[in-house]
């Protein structure tokens, strides 16, 4: 079955209701795929190349990027400790390497937003507490990046991947920047390179039809292997599209460093190349030196392998199949909860995202997107390269 085949028939069998499958090399788009609609129903509008979705943890390769820009201007430098743009922060010694690297011995991930769900000032926001409170998004944004500052690490730190990591590393960015995340990402990168991609701020920001829906609560239901962490109060099922899924990035106002990017595969496909072409010492955006150690796998002797930012193609496994990445220099690239992803292979420059919004109508139901990843991008790989 081809690649689009693959995605059509996941779609079919309910894993969300809409999907962008592209390929892009070094001179421009090899696959450029749209299928399905942005919600349920008749009155949905279609899925087309530009809709953007939202792409969840992959938004940690656009904060990469922001990190990165800092480094190449030379505000900060990979060693820079957090402490030293953040005094009193609770993991000071933690360098920008170890934060981009998974290894601050940071935990996992904490449901941070229950903070503040239940401040008197904040509570409001929430749909389940309607009456319970105000609704002042730049103290629940506040108090979220505060909760994760004041976990400490463990040491020795191991390679644990972190969304509370990257909270921290978005008040260091914020910190040595002078500017919120989501103005940072629109000044050193995003604008730079012409990419439609951003943040969404609930503060400032209606709902958007065109944007694919991924959940119905607020919070969302608790993912697998959260479910003791938290509640979801009695609410009415209500479809919000444009609105962040992750709930510690809707408490901060929809800009944080571990989620809340929305694009398209398109954009995720050029995004990925562009970072190729840097390494390559294309001069347009970053300095080879940096792409390249930031493409560059990070601590060799810890595992799972990573990159800065990036996740690598796994020896086994992988969802990025059993042919992308698997040259002499490997591939990168990472995943998002809501269904999104990209890969690049760094001896072709051949990039792969997907975008789907398969958190719709449960994100409960893992296998789907797990199955679909790796066959779709072997199906593809077949498709341009060839077996």
């Amino acid at each position: 079955m081809g690649a689009e085949a693959l995605v059509r028939a996941a779609l079919d069998a309910g894993m969300g209701t809409g999907a962008q499958l592209v390929a892009a090399g070094p001179d421009g788009f090899l696959r450029d795929v749209a299928l399905g609609a942005t919600g349920p129903g008749p009155d949905a509008e279609r899925v087309t190349a530009t809709t953007r979705f939202d792409v969840a943890s992959v938004t940690k390769l656009f904060t990469t990027a922001v990190a990165a820009a800092l480094i190449d201007d030379g505000t900060l430098s990979l060693d820079t400790p957090a402490g030293a743009v953040l005094p009193g922060i609770a993991c000071p010694d933690v360098s920008v390497r170890a934060l981009l690297g998974h290894r601050s011995g940071l935990p996992a991930w904490r449901p941070l937003f229950d903070l503040a769900r239940h401040d008197p000032a904040c509570a409001g926001l929430w749909p389940d507490n309607r009456t319970a409170g105000g609704t002042d998004r730049a103290r629940a944004r506040a108090m979220t990046l505060t909760a994760a500052c004041v976990l400490a690490p463990t040491s020795p730190p191991a390679r644990v991947y972190s969304d509370v990591g990257f909270l921290v590393l978005t008040a260091v960015l914020e910190a040595a920047g002078g500017v919120p995340l989501d103005a940072l990402l629109d000044g050193l990168v995003t604008g730079p390179l012409g990419l439609r991609a951003g943040f969404r701020r609930l503060s400032s920001l209606q709902p958007s039809p065109s944007i694919p829906a991924t959940g119905v609560l607020r919070p969302r239901e608790p993912a697998p292997g959260q479910e003791d962490a938290y509640t979801v109060g009695p609410q009415a099922p209500q479809l919000v599209p444009g609105e962040v899924d992750d709930d510690n990035a809707w408490a901060c106002d929809g800009v944080a460093g571990h989620a809340g990017v929305f694009a398209s595969a398109r954009t995720l496909a050029a995004f990925a190349t562009t970072w190729w072409r840097a390494a390559q010492g294309d001069g347009t955006w970053l300095s080879p030196e940096t792409a390249q150690a930031f493409l560059a796998v990070d601590a060799p002797d810890l595992a799972p392998a990573r990159s800065l930012g990036w996740d690598r193609v796994a020896g086994e496994g992988s969802t990025a199949g059993s042919r992308l990445g698997r040259g002499p220099l490997g591939g990168v690239g990472h995943l998002g909860f809501t269904g999104a992803s990209v890969w690049l292979d760094l001896d072709r420059g051949l990039a792969v995202a997907l975008t789907t919004n398969r958190t719709l109508p449960s994100r409960t139901a893992r296998a789907p997107i797990r199955a679909l990843r790796p066959m779709t991008h072997d199906a593809l790989w077949n498709e341009i390269v060839g077996t």
